[in-house]
């Protein structure tokens, strides 16, 4: 075996798998837009557990919403381990908070109601605004593995929404056949 040989048997096995070595050539804008993502899928969570916890536990929604919940904590789950690959943080600022918390702001007001249109018509504007976040995401530059997360994430929300949708038209068509 030659030297050359040996050096890149040397170099190869001391080589980090791509992955890794992809997620340590990421910029800190991409670091804030999955921040940014992580605290939309945090707030996702809470507001599907605020609105689960309003209803009875028996109403097939409170289930159906509990899901949600835990679902949109496991995308951030995997968000944040992501970023702790990487030795950062998953803390937001204040202001990107406050930014994300506006599509979940009138779930208080729709609950008030207990009504499911109003808790579902709260439900698909926050994740009208949780698709709008993953596709300004899906906009940034990252690394293949992280962009491939991103879409993932943005396909289950995506059809999250759809599902709500669907109850929402599901349960104005019972309301009228019941006036």
């Amino acid at each position: 075996m030659n030297t050359a040989d040996m050096n890149t048997i040397a170099t190869n096995s001391l080589a980090e798998p791509n992955d890794l070595l992809e997620l340590r050539q990421i910029d800190d804008q991409s670091i804030e837009v999955i921040r940014h993502l992580v605290q939309a899928c945090r707030d996702g969570e809470q507001g599907y557990q605020t609105a689960a916890e309003q209803l009875h536990a028996t109403d097939p929604l409170h289930a159906e919403l509990m899901g949600f919940s835990v679902d949109r904590g496991h995308c951030a789950a995997e968000l944040e381990m992501a970023l702790a690959e990487l030795g950062v943080s998953s803390d937001a600022s204040g202001s990107v908070t406050g930014a994300l918390h506006r599509g979940w702001i009138n779930l208080r007001q729709a609950l008030a109601t207990k009504e499911h249109n109003a808790i579902l018509a709260e439900c698909i504007r926050g994740e009208e605004s949780a698709v709008n976040q993953y596709d300004q995401a899906s906009l940034s530059s990252m690394p293949a593995g992280l962009a491939g997360l991103i879409q993932k994430q943005a396909r289950e929300i995506a059809g999250v929404l759809a599902r709500i949708k669907n109850l929402a038209y599901a349960d104005s068509m019972l309301s009228k056949a019941t006036v």
